[in-house]
């Protein structure tokens, strides 16, 4: 049983390593990267029910962890319940690459990928 959870945790990590840079986030889309990073609060879970199994005498560290995950994820609950559609802001900087590379596709100085 240790094992599964952990594996589980460990395997629903690996894409989010993967697809953690903003070259996936263009290629994906980010409705569906967001959606696909969502599985962080999965592996959270089973990463802390791994622990709490692993440990036999003293559960108090991984009681913590858990207690912590906890108020962390409450607070995203509860801050998305008070706003439920509030979109993300891009950072200005995004605008000003993206217009930099229209530019520079524009005048023939980069290819088009």
């Amino acid at each position: 049983m240790v094992l599964t959870v952990g594996m589980a945790g460990l395997l629903g990590m690996t894409p989010l390593a993967i697809t953690s840079t903003a070259g996936w986030v263009r290629r994906m889309g980010y409705k569906r990267w967001q959606k696909l990073h969502r599985t962080v609060y999965f592996c959270g879970i089973a990463s802390v029910t791994h622990y709490y199994l692993l440990v036999k005498s003293d559960i108090r560290l991984p009681l913590l962890y858990g207690a912590i995950f906890a108020v962390l994820f409450g607070y995203r609950v509860i801050k998305r319940l008070r706003n439920p559609r509030v979109a993300p802001r891009r950072a200005a900087s995004t605008y000003i690459i993206r217009l930099n590379v229209v530019r520079l596709l524009r005048f023939g100085l980069a290819r088009r990928p």
